[in-house]
């Protein structure tokens, strides 16, 4: 079989650049599942990457994995919810890298109970954090990347649940739905500011918050029966999505909820 070989010369005619090279992101619920993998996939791809979430010894596991790809691993333990915090993010990591070009709300909850059992706090907990933390950080990022007058990428993770139902969701599908909307409305005001924002919609992945759905046989039929391509997906198919809308590749996609879904919503 003849082997194709790759011309080193430069290309004749314009290709989309999905490399992240030199690129300052921040990704929050980096300690595990789809915040790590996008992590991975972005250091993979050149960026230096800043790693939040509570939990120190999972975020310095992540920076070890992605050591072997890039040194520019930085863990920052915060709890968004807390305003100190947010502001601490920031301040780090303009501090440690000197700017931010790309934020990743990637941390969120989910609380699965039947809507006559939802409790006040918990409604609140669920957004206090998937909303109202995204909104914040997303706002004091910003302001970061005003002053920088570079422009710059915030990609909201959503979810399929911001656009069809799910019994037993009714706080987690309000709060994603919530953010699919937000979304919007930061493009319109911040697109000005040559600022992209944008929203991923996955379906049911293979991550420890997905666990209890996926566990359950009958759930997981259920959820199988809605799946065109007949599986649910990986962290890792989320990042190529989060890499794209990161990149330069994506320079007109703006105010998108960007859907993951193996055409679950396409029904």
């Amino acid at each position: 079989m003849t082997q194709l070989q790759l011309s080193s010369e430069p290309v004749p005619f314009p290709v989309p650049n999905f490399r992240l090279d030199g690129k300052v992101a921040i990704i929050t619920g980096a300690s595990r599942g789809i915040g790590e993998a996008i992590a991975q996939a972005m250091a993979h791809s050149g960026a230096c990457t800043v790693l939040a979430s509570r939990d120190q010894a999972r975020l310095e596991a992540v920076a070890a994995k992605i050591g072997s790809i890039s040194a520019s691993a930085h863990v920052v333990k915060a709890d968004i919810c807390k305003a100190d915090d947010v502001a601490r993010l920031v301040a780090e990591t303009v501090e440690r890298f000197g700017r931010i070009d790309v934020l990743v709300n990637n941390a969120g909850v989910c609380y699965m109970e039947p809507a006559l059992e939802v409790t006040p706090e918990a409604w609140d907990k669920t957004f206090d954090l998937n909303v109202r933390a995204l909104f914040f950080l997303s706002q004091a990022v910003a302001r970061q990347m005003v002053a920088q007058e570079r422009g710059g990428k915030i990609i909201n993770v959503a979810s399929q649940l911001a656009v069809v139902g799910m019994a037993r969701h009714s706080s987690y599908c309000a709060s994603k739905a919530a953010v699919h909307l937000l979304t919007q409305v930061l493009a319109l005001e911040w697109g000005k500011y040559h600022i992209h924002v944008n929203a991923i919609g996955p379906t049911f992945i293979r991550t420890e918050m997905a666990a209890p759905n996926l566990d359950n046989p009958t759930v997981r039929a259920d959820i199988l029966s809605k799946m065109p391509i007949g599986h649910v997906g990986d962290p890792v198919d989320v990042a190529g999505a989060a890499v794209f809308l990161a990149s330069a590749a994506s320079e007109m996609v703006t105010g998108e909820l960007l859907l993951v879904d193996g055409g679950w919503t396409a029904q």
